[in-house]
């Protein structure tokens, strides 16, 4: 894990995208904490809703089709991509729309076979997040690695903040012929 936190705190723009395998493997608290440490943004697959809280201010919501658009502009926006529990499939990436092949992605999983099946990986690492989390939060412990909050976490916070009153604005809207689709 030393490797993948290199990479994440020489970027500028990092971002997590936790999938159904942090879920799967309860490490919601793991990823967080790993967030937490390293200041950096957190989106999720639909499958991995819930890995780390909705309310937390480095969490941006779920990506791909049925998802915010504030998580998607977050991707486009990002110049690393750590991929934990995903395969990043048609349904994360809004039909292989959101650009996972246009920049450096690390990829997390215990199944060798999704390790760069849809993306070239600069770095996989073949387990189960919340080993490699825990793994990850001892090099960072270690090494007293931790990161107050980048401009890009802020950034992106704020991000969320105004997509947030963007949505309750449009619930709010009394339409004459219904109810506003979102």
């Amino acid at each position: 894990m030393q490797a993948v936190i290199e990479e994440l705190r020489k970027a500028q723009r990092p971002l997590i995208v936790a999938g159904k395998g942090v879920v799967i493997s309860k490490a919601w608290d793991e990823l967080t904490r790993f967030a937490e440490a390293l200041s950096v943004p957190v989106v999720t697959s639909l499958g991995g809703k819930g890995a780390i809280s909705e309310d937390h201010d480095l969490s941006v919501g779920t990506i791909g089709r049925n998802s915010r658009k504030v998580g998607n502009d977050t991707v486009r926006e990002a110049d690393l991509v750590l991929a934990i529990g995903t395969r990043l499939g048609g349904l994360a990436t809004h039909r292989w729309t959101l650009p996972f092949d246009k920049k450096p992605l690390i990829q997390i999983d215990t199944n060798h076979e999704v390790l760069g099946h849809n993306f070239q990986a600069i770095l996989t690492v073949l387990a189960d997040a919340k080993s490699a989390l825990e793994s990850g939060l001892a090099v960072i412990e270690s090494g007293q690695l931790h990161q107050e909050r980048t401009p890009w976490a802020k950034q992106i916070a704020s991000n969320v903040a105004n997509w947030r009153k963007h949505a309750a604005a449009m619930a709010e809207e009394k339409l004459e012929d219904g109810i506003h689709p979102a």
